[in-house]
């Protein structure tokens, strides 16, 4: 199962015209901020929802539970999306935390999750890693559960573009598909294709090898030299 923690959190760019206040304030970024109650047995887990609150300047914009735990958090300007280790998907509008979708089920916990469109989030400290990538296919969302699935999808339409599998790639690296927390993993999604960076220990270094997916070829692939890395 993905690692349990209390908090998470990512940070997201807000609308980018700077008519947003709040207490006089222009709305930049907004934080969201999912706090898993930890169980006080490992039975209880799945009863106690987690609290997702959204704030900017210190102030909270809106509030929601999920059940069961918060594995995973992404977003754009427009959305926050949120993964949870039973496998299901939640959409909310990121400024008004309203529910802009029924909930999604997965075949498995989700691990990662990344969608066009993110300005930044909890593990990208650079200025190139914040860019956006906008596709005339609507917001693109990337997502891995632990179970080996990697699926995309378009959230513009509310549909599932394509549905694969890590195995390949994690065959490459000597793991088996449902191994994919043993891995250190950056996701990335570009228009109709999706890049990953995965760091693996090997030895006492850890190695960093890069790969893309295609939703038209459905195939993985390494990255050429000079490609854009995730």
């Amino acid at each position: 199962m993905p690692k349990l923690n209390e908090f998470l959190s990512v940070n997201i760019a807000a609308l980018s015209h700077p008519s947003l206040y709040l207490e006089g304030k222009v709305i930049k970024t907004i934080c969201i901020l999912a706090h898993n109650p930890l169980p006080k047995t490992s039975a209880s887990a799945h009863r106690r929802p987690a609290t997702i609150v959204a704030s900017a300047h210190g102030v909270c914009v809106w509030q929601s539970t999920v059940d069961g735990v918060v594995t995973a958090l992404a977003g754009c300007e427009k959305c926050c999306i949120v993964g949870t280790q039973n496998g299901s998907l939640h959409l909310y509008d990121l400024l008004s935390g309203n529910v802009a979708a029924p909930c999604w089920m997965l075949s498995g916990a989700i691990c990662y999750l990344a969608c066009n469109g993110e300005r930044s989030n909890a593990s990208r400290s650079s200025r190139e890693d914040s860019q956006s990538h906008p596709t005339d296919t609507g917001i693109v969302l990337a997502t891995i559960t632990r179970d080996g699935g990697f699926h995309m999808w378009d959230l513009k339409k509310m549909r599932c573009i394509t549905s694969s599998s890590i195995a390949p790639i994690m065959n490459v690296l000597g793991y088996h598909a449902k191994d994919a927390r043993s891995c250190i993993w950056k996701l990335r999604v570009c228009h109709t294709t999706a890049m990953v960076s995965i760091a693996t220990q090997v030895k006492s270094a850890m190695q960093v090898q890069d790969f893309k997916f295609c939703s038209k070829t459905e195939c993985w692939s390494p990255l050429k030299p000079g490609e854009h890395r995730a």
